[in-house]
């Protein structure tokens, strides 16, 4: 999930910083939402989670 997603920035802008279709963001988001459960609409979820996936990109680089 990218960070623009978590912040709610929709899935248009995520698509542009992945640089992917908005239907893959869209395909991808529901595989996590069968992963992690609704919780990934809780904003406090999504919160939760952001500085864990800027970690991760940060790590990963």
């Amino acid at each position: 999930m990218s960070p623009a997603r978590l912040t709610g920035s929709g899935t248009l802008p995520t698509a542009r910083l992945l640089r992917i279709h908005p239907l893959a963001v869209r395909n991808r988001l529901r595989i996590l939402e069968k992963i992690f459960g609704s919780g990934l609409r809780d904003l406090r979820a999504r919160f939760e989670l952001l500085p864990a996936l800027k970690i991760e990109i940060m790590t990963s680089e």
